[in-house]
């Protein structure tokens, strides 16, 4: 096999047999729309989702009562009356039930052909985002492909056949494609045929509605209500795109269930699936002051007719492409890359994983020597790990699922990504900010996927209108906050119920970190001046009013929590709020330096500049307590979970940067005694947390755990899709594992680019290509024998960069001897100006 035809076969999840499970079935999808592909013959299923439809609409979720409550609570706090305080808060101070993400429907599809159905297969080709169906039946090769398109705003459904007639197999019968296509929702519903000129152009129409309210968590009886002049509108047709068979469009009558499209005799066919919602806006009612889902919908049948199904998949492969493309990674190939994906991961995994964790989790109090045992016993992940190439197609399937679930003008991706098949979703499908989102978009910038970041910008922005009545009415602040979950209606209130996961106001602090790290990968002035730094601005503006003096003269968040964390008071009571986590200082801390050199950047807001200053010195410092562990509350509590999934105490280690080996050697090794911790009492065996690990342990340069945690990953947290098995679904481990191999890589923050901090020598060899640093800059780094042999570096915008641990190597022009490079060492670094769109190579030296 050639290496091109390697490549292209190493990026494909492939399967012997049909998708028996929703977590066997194969995504795709482009941003908008988005589908899960079974790949079955007989009632073939793809399940439906457009990332717009969701419960409810806008309401204003405020509690005006939870202001005259804080001063009280805080007094109550820094009392200690910590039972007392937690009682306020949860009955005066929290706010309502979040809506919840919602699915489409089912495009079923039935084939009418009968006889045996032989060599069967089926894929997902990443370099081209198709998932593709093959097999053979009455001595006729049938195909099948299926892509969400971008360009044209559609699922693309083709099918095709091909008779071997210079055979002796398959000369004795012909076989044609015929089928029957229904369309179906939970939802109320209703399906038609809208009649064109003629029976090829008609079309399968389903319009519905979506309930006024879901619940999710059993706190109202899991109703779903359904009201009058109510809930969200939306509509899908299926058309024929072209075909050389028949076409017949059933009627729903008298012993026909609905209505259905039949194709009969094809050899070719072509369909399209478009959808739309009445969404209109965060801000506005979608039944009553909704889009006109007909209107966009004919808009897109019209455009795509204009094409033949070769320029709407050409067009696909290039806009995909141009994204998809700009990484390679190769880490070698064993015989395991040979088995189809499903095998793949079976062959790794371990028993009684999740047994495991639950022992840890809920039984480390009475077994604590055996919590220990059980959680090293867990972490052997790494032993007889022998397929590299599932490691490169997990990465990059990360990348696909990137740029398949967040496109420009599209909504950013949540808990499942855009793919949910339930009416009452794990966790309503929410944007859960404090850590899942934020996951979510870790690897967009260093893979080079800056353009997918958009959609989750853009969500900053809308949820800081909100967010700003929310820091008013709830706390008297100025600035804008959000709390742990936030949805399409862009909510900033806390949820119901407990505190120990609704009282945190500091979400909108963590998504905004975002908006710093998107202007120092694009070095974008006129990004930073227009759109974040206003939002930076007021963002820090609430954490300048929510902070409060401790009695030593620190500023504090008061109350604070751990996200969904808890401790054990000095009565071994079970609390979860207290002042100044070490969660919440670490956010203020990065949020406020950032915005301080924003301010710098733009020559602006000198005298506000000051006040942050001021007060970033005044925060709270860091504590290591008795284990060796950042501490996680400014107490050395005990902690009532010693094996958590959260890891929110070292945001400051990742995704922060304020903690690092070389600048803070104590307070990192404090976060690596905090990990270890963690994960002898089995905690980071969620496939979020697990994914979280590898990014800390790539900070903190340990190779071994770094890989260790990428094994555990794949071995005990992966569907046989490829999806993260928190479980259930939910895409953030996935998205975490791809940002977690790509810092083992390089990393570029505080100003200092590190090439391979923490590579493992399990992956001795291999390259990557087309990775992002800070900076505006791409690299391609090679490695030989564990051991840095070539990076090539092209920077965008030119600048000065600095390098760590490069002192055996020059750096010059790629192929030009006249442009040289000044290099100035100092203390281990290598620092260098470089011009804008010219690629430079590091050379070994002789």
């Amino acid at each position: 096999m050639k290496n091109d035809e390697l490549k292209n076969e190493g990026l494909k999840l492939w399967y012997k047999q049909p998708a028996k499970k929703w977590t066997e079935a194969l995504p795709i999808g482009n941003g908008c729309l988005g589908a899960m592909v079974f790949g079955k013959i007989k009632g073939e299923l793809i399940q439906l989702n457009e990332d717009t439809l969701w419960s409810g609409g806008p309401a204003d979720y405020n509690n005006y009562e939870a202001s005259q409550h804080l001063k009280e609570v805080r007094k109550l706090i820094f009392a200690g009356s910590i039972n007392k305080a937690n009682a306020i808060i949860s009955e005066k101070m929290l706010g309502k039930f979040m809506q919840a993400y919602q699915p489409l429907g089912d495009l079923e599809i039935d084939d009418l052909n009968h006889g045996k159905i032989q060599d069967y297969y089926r894929d997902l080709n990443l370099h081209q985002a198709i998932s593709s169906v093959k097999y053979i039946q009455n001595n006729t090769r049938f195909s099948r492909k299926f892509f969400a398109t971008a360009v044209d705003h559609a699922i693309i459904l083709h099918f095709s056949t091909e008779s071997d007639m210079q055979t002796e197999k398959y000369h004795q019968s012909y076989g044609l494609i015929n089928l029957r296509c229904r369309l179906k929702s939970p939802h109320i519903s209703k399906t038609s045929i809208i009649k064109g000129s003629n029976s090829s152009t008609n079309e399968l129409q389903m319009k519905g509605k979506l309930p006024e309210f879901v619940d999710c968590y059993g706190r109202a009886g899991k109703r779903i209500d359904y009201t009058e002049n109510k809930g969200m509108k939306w509509e899908t047709r299926l058309i024929v795109l072209n075909t050389n068979g028949t076409c017949i469009w059933d009627k729903k009558s008298e012993g026909v269930e609905e209505n259905a499209l039949i194709i009969q005799n094809a050899s070719e066919l072509t369909l399209a699936l478009v959808a739309a919602s009445s969404f209109n806006g965060f801000d506005h009612d979608p039944n009553q002051n909704g889009k006109d889902t007909s209107f966009f919908i004919e808009k897109r049948i019209t455009q795509l007719r204009k094409k033949t199904y070769e320029k709407v998949l050409a067009d696909h492969i290039k806009d995909y492409s141009q994204l998809f493309m700009r990484v390679e990674l190769n880490l070698g190939r064993t015989k395991a890359a040979s088995l189809p994906t499903d095998k793949r991961i079976k062959r790794l995994k371990r028993r009684f994983p999740l047994v495991l964790y639950y022992v840890n989790c809920f039984f480390s109090k009475l077994f604590k020597k055996q919590a220990n045992r059980l959680g090293s016993l867990f972490e052997k992940s790494s032993d007889d790990f022998d397929d590299p190439q599932l490691i490169a197609l997990y990465f990059q399937y990360g990348r696909y699922l990137m740029i398949s679930s967040s496109r420009k003008g599209t909504q950013p991706a949540n808990l499942q990504g855009i793919w949910n098949k339930k009416v009452r979703p794990p966790w309503a499908s929410n944007y859960t900010i404090n850590i899942n989102t934020e996951m979510n978009y870790w690897p967009v910038l260093s893979c080079n996927l800056s353009e997918c970041h958009e959609p989750l910008l853009r969500l900053i922005k809308e949820l800081s209108v909100n967010g700003q009545e929310t820091a008013k009415i709830h706390y008297n602040c100025k600035g804008w906050c959000a709390h742990h979950n936030t949805t399409l209606w862009r909510n900033s209130t806390p949820a119901d119920r407990n505190p120990v996961y609704a009282f945190w106001p500091l979400g909108g602090a963590w998504l905004s970190l975002n908006l710093w790290n998107h202007y120092e990968y694009t070095l974008d002035k006129d990004y930073l001046r227009d759109f974040a730094y206003p939002l930076l601005k007021e963002a820090s503006r609430f954490c300048l009013d929510w902070l409060v003096e401790d009695a030593h003269g620190h500023l504090v968040t008061c109350p604070s929590t751990s996200p969904e964390n808890m401790y054990l008071d000095a009565t071994n009571d079970i609390q979860s709020v207290y002042y100044g986590s070490t969660c919440d200082l670490a956010i203020i801390r990065e949020l406020l330096g950032y915005t301080i050199k924003a301010t710098e950047i733009l020559s602006i807001d000198k005298e506000f500049r000051e006040e942050l200053t001021e007060s970033l010195e005044k925060i709270h410092p860091y504590q290591i307590g008795k284990y060796g562990q950042l501490q996680e509350w400014i107490e050395d509590f005990k902690e009532r979970e010693p094996g958590h999934r959260h890891f929110s105490h070292l945001i400051a280690l990742h995704p922060g940067t304020q903690i690092t080996p070389r600048s803070t050697p104590d307070l990192a090794d404090a976060c690596r005694n905090s990990l270890l911790r963690r994960i002898a009492y089995g905690g980071g065996a969620t496939g979020w947390s697990c994914a979280w690990k590898i990014n800390m342990f790539s900070r903190l340069k340990d190779a071994p755990n770094t890989y260790n945690s990428i094994c555990t990953l794949l071995r005990n947290s992966t569907y046989p899709n490829l999806f993260d098995a928190h479980p259930p679904f939910q895409i953030d481990g996935n998205f975490g594992g791809t940002a977690g191999i790509a810092e083992m890589l390089v990393q570029s923050h505080n100003n200092c680019i590190k090439f391979l901090p923490a590579l493992p020598s399990e992956l001795k060899d291999g390259y990557i290509k087309g990775l992002c640093i800070r900076g505006n800059a791409e690299v391609d780094i090679y490695w030989n024998d564990a051991k840095l042999e070539r990076v090539t570096i092209r920077p965008k915008i030119g600048g000065i960069f600095q390098f760590w641990g490069v002192n055996n190597f020059t750096i010059g022009p790629y192929k030009n001897t006249e442009d040289q490079v000044n290099i100035k060492e100092t203390d281990g670094m290598m620092q260098v100006i470089l011009k804008k769109n010219i690629q430079y190579e590091f050379i070994r030296k002789a």
